[in-house]
């Protein structure tokens, strides 16, 4: 495998064999700031251990759809969503892009991914930065994930250089002839221990990403690596393959190293965080749903793929959402002659399920069944498709809606779940401010396990409240 210049100008060719040069010691040293010396600014774990992150996969087919569908689909400009199919297309694009400067492909064909200690956060966004992904993945995803820390890593060793910094400017001030000396402030601060937790956040392309795990089978075993200070990314293979006498096993190891690529100030996601329900204070409207019968209706009303990709450039959807009425129950004579409180009481369960409607009062009886009515119509169809969801429990577990929401979407933002949908075991609509959609999509792989997998969607134009 080549390696681009250090300065990541070029982008990393992949090999058919899947090989990796491993950087050259040169390459691991550490550069000492000016003025520190190797003795007094590190410590002998520090030296031998230098900060990493590591995790295991057992799953690799799972966990490349995961990969997959955590960028939102750009429908008529990426690739498909499938990973045979994807891997595929990004070889034959190997030409194409091949001496292209780094980023030359933009950041919505890159996976954003966070380190921490407890979690691997990855975030995806769209072409046009009006869909956004977010993926949490806990440590007790993975068989095996271990972190080492930077407590007495470069964190700690940059904060000490502003410290320096802070009193050599003290000194500047006693010493006014004496130049080259900047103050510290705690703006400068703030920024440097910025600095330091962007370190632990790096861009990499997924194409590049799901080519090198398509290399390895489905069963396989493997162990993903990253060393804050190399920039790459390490797949190592542990794979169990039959002898020649079908009886005997030996285990074969491979390596991949995938580059990644710093973020820059134009490439930062925003925080979504504001915007999950609970950071909010108000509680929002929601609809759970199917997922997969959401996905139908988006293939029925917008057409299917092929059709609706070929429009997603300049073409908007109006979804509409319209809550049920609130069906009247009628009481026998008898709770007429309760006491006033009781009848008030009556009165106020009545009140307040109207916020949260319950699907069984609903489908207690077939002529008292009220539908939810989700309606989506496209600036390239002439006429309005409509179509109405009956209050099945199956269909809708849950929901609460207080009044109608009617907003613009883009048709590509919409299509852009549909891959993920096929994933998901559960989906839940929030409405918040603005027309801002928040999809949840729960996967469950195992019956232990349970992701939520969050899309972002901004309106483009939205009604008034009524």
């Amino acid at each position: 495998m080549e390696r681009g210049d250090s300065d990541g100008a070029e982008s990393p060719l992949p090999s058919s064999r899947g090989e990796c040069i491993p950087p050259s010691p040169a390459t691991r040293k550490r550069t000492l700031p000016a003025g520190a010396t190797e003795k007094g600014d590190s410590s002998p774990t520090d030296a031998v251990l230098p900060e990493y992150v590591q995790f295991e996969v057992d799953d690799v087919r799972f966990f490349s759809q995961l990969l997959s569908v955590v960028i939102p689909h750009s429908a008529g400009n990426a690739a498909s969503a499938s990973l045979l199919e994807g891997g595929r297309e990004s070889r034959h694009r190997q030409g194409a892009t091949r001496g292209h400067p780094s980023g030359a492909e933009g950041d919505w064909n890159c996976v954003f991914i966070q380190w921490s200690e407890n979690e691997l956060l990855l975030r995806g966004v769209s072409r046009a930065r009006d869909v956004y992904s977010e993926l949490r993945l806990a440590a007790s995803f993975f068989p095996f994930f271990e972190y080492k820390s930077r407590r007495s890593g470069r964190a700690s060793r940059g904060r000490k250089r502003r410290r320096a910094a802070n009193e050599a400017c003290g000194d500047a001030e006693r010493e006014p002839g004496e130049p080259g000396r900047t103050c510290a402030t705690p703006e400068r601060e703030e920024e440097g221990d910025r600095r330091d937790a962007e370190e632990q956040q790096v861009m990499v392309r997924v194409h590049e990403l799901v080519n090198a795990l398509m290399l390895f089978g489905e069963n396989a075993h493997l162990r993903v690596r990253y060393i804050f200070d190399e920039g790459l990314l390490t797949l190592l293979l542990h794979e169990r393959l039959l002898g020649r006498g079908g009886s005997e096993e030996e285990e074969a190891l491979s390596e991949i190293c995938v580059k990644t690529f710093s973020i820059s100030q134009h490439e930062k996601l925003p925080d979504l965080c504001v915007f999950s329900p609970s950071c909010s204070s108000s509680s929002a409207d929601y609809l759970r749903v199917s997922p997969q019968a959401f996905r139908e209706v988006l293939v029925d009303l917008l057409g299917s793929d092929e059709e609706a990709s070929g429009a997603a450039g300049s073409g908007d959807v109006r979804l509409s959402v319209f809550p049920p009425p609130l069906p009247s129950f009628a009481f026998p004579e008898d709770d007429k002659r309760q006491p006033a409180n009781l009848q008030r009481h009556r009165e106020t369960e009545e009140e307040e399920s109207s916020v949260h409607v319950s699907p069984v009062a609903f489908t207690a009886a077939a002529d008292e069944t009220k539908p939810v009515i989700m309606r989506l119509s496209t600036s390239h169809q002439a006429v309005a498709q409509e179509v109405a969801l009956g209050l099945d429990p199956l269909l809708f577990p849950s929901l609460q809606l207080t009044r109608t929401h009617e907003h613009t979407y883009k048709l590509r933002s919409l299509l852009s779940v549909v891959p993920a949908l096929k994933l998901a075991t559960g989906l839940r609509l929030e409405w918040h401010q603005d027309g801002l959609l928040l999809l949840q999509l729960l996967i469950k792989p195992q019956l232990q396990t349970r992701l939520f997998l969050h899309f972002y969607l901004f309106a483009t134009v939205t009604q008034s409240e009524n």
